[in-house]
């Protein structure tokens, strides 16, 4: 849409900021009870969960709310429940056929992850609008 005219470099950088919300909120969740009937138990530190939060809550109460996509994705901890939930652990394998909900779940995560990074980094100073 930004390229058809219909938005600009800040309606880009509001898309980033909003889907680094809502990808960072998704891992704080992921994985949590209820769970699906034998589906997958990745665990996930709950001091991973905090440190995930813990970004969000202070850009907000800071005020400094305008670069949050490049702070979600430059966390530690943001990196750390991402890569868990994709690979698991070592003693744990997990599923990556596509035609299994837990491997269809898996391949968009690599998908969310790998966009919303391209997007945080390019948007530092790249103008592709013009």
């Amino acid at each position: 849409t930004a390229r058809n005219g219909f938005g600009g470099m800040l309606e880009l950088q509001r898309m980033a900021e909003l889907a680094s919300m809502v990808l960072g909120l998704a891992l704080v969740c992921a994985h949590l009870p209820p769970r699906w009937p034998g589906g997958e138990r990745i665990s996930i530190p709950l001091h991973w969960r905090i440190g995930v939060l813990a970004v969000f809550v202070l850009m907000f109460q800071s005020g400094q709310s305008h670069a949050v996509d490049r702070y979600a994705v430059s966390n530690v901890f943001f990196v750390l429940v991402w890569y868990r939930i994709l690979f698991g652990t070592p003693e744990q394998p997990v599923t990556w056929r596509i035609w299994t909900f837990p491997g269809l779940l898996r391949w968009a995560w690599l998908a969310a992850g790998v966009v919303l990074w391209m997007f945080a980094w390019l948007l530092l100073g790249w103008q592709p609008l013009g």
